[in-house]
């Protein structure tokens, strides 16, 4: 391969082109519009990615986002965005407001906001995707116990379970509101890093796109209670890192 860069994503069912809805290779792609680098997109299913792409990459616990270029095989976003750093980073940074930052920014959205978003979106995804990936997520998430699986869906239906969850989501949010609202009122841009976006907003960001396939989800990000973080979410689109209509949406 020569100068460019595959990347392997996630949908529903291999064949279909999106919705793409992992939040770690939407880190990928936001890392990769802001650097102004075009890739190859090659949507697989769960299913897929277990069989299809940990035969080509001969790792059977291979994950997406996985790039293929001219360094070879790279698998992780995290170490994607290191790789994508070291090549071009001169040229633009990822991280403009140090690599802890981000860092920081990515963990505490797995730590901490993430926990409050799975319950609404983990059955959702297991609702839209084809039969050997549900096979594959129900082994992987609740240890091939379907009954668990189908608990976890019924409770998307409990309008009380459903309220809870954004009520606790909305509250990791506002350590995001409060960020933003500093940044306000000093006269800084609405990025979460220095001035321009950094690893850490994409990191943040991806989880809004992963939630774009519950309603209930998304509404948590776009609450009156939460102004800055909507107008930080509007910047990505005017700044042309993403469209509206490639984000994942509800069925």
């Amino acid at each position: 391969m020569t100068g460019g860069i595959t990347l392997y994503e996630l949908v529903g069912t291999t064949g279909e082109s999106r919705p793409q809805f992992s939040h770690h290779v939407w880190k990928t792609k936001l890392a990769l519009a802001y650097l102004g680098k075009s890739a190859e997109s090659i949507p697989l299913s769960f299913h897929s990615i277990r069989t299809e792409l940990a035969e080509k990459t001969s790792n059977p616990k291979v994950t997406v986002p996985t790039i293929v270029c001219d360094e070879g095989i790279i698998t992780d976003s995290w170490a994607i965005a290191e790789y994508l750093e070291k090549k071009y980073g001169a040229e633009k940074s990822l991280f403009s407001s140090g690599k802890s930052f981000s860092k920081f920014l990515e963990q505490w959205a797995l730590d901490t906001l993430a926990p409050e978003l799975r319950p609404l979106i983990g059955p959702t995804v297991y609702n839209r995707i084809d039969e050997p990936s549900q096979a594959y997520y129900v082994q992987s998430r609740v240890g091939g116990d379907i009954s668990k699986m189908d608990a976890m869906v019924a409770k998307l239906s409990d309008a009380s379970f459903v309220a809870a969850q954004t009520t606790a989501a909305r509250a990791r949010l506002q350590l995001i509101e409060d960020f933003l609202t500093y940044k306000k009122s000093i006269g800084a841009p609405l990025w979460l890093g220095d001035g321009v976006p950094c690893h850490g907003d994409f990191c943040v960001f991806g989880w809004y796109a992963f939630s774009g396939v519950n309603a209930d989800a998304t509404k948590i990000w776009e609450s009156d209670s939460l102004p800055l973080v909507h107008e930080w979410l509007e910047g990505f689109f005017k700044a042309g890192l993403v469209k509206k209509e490639d984000l994942p949406t509800p069925v």
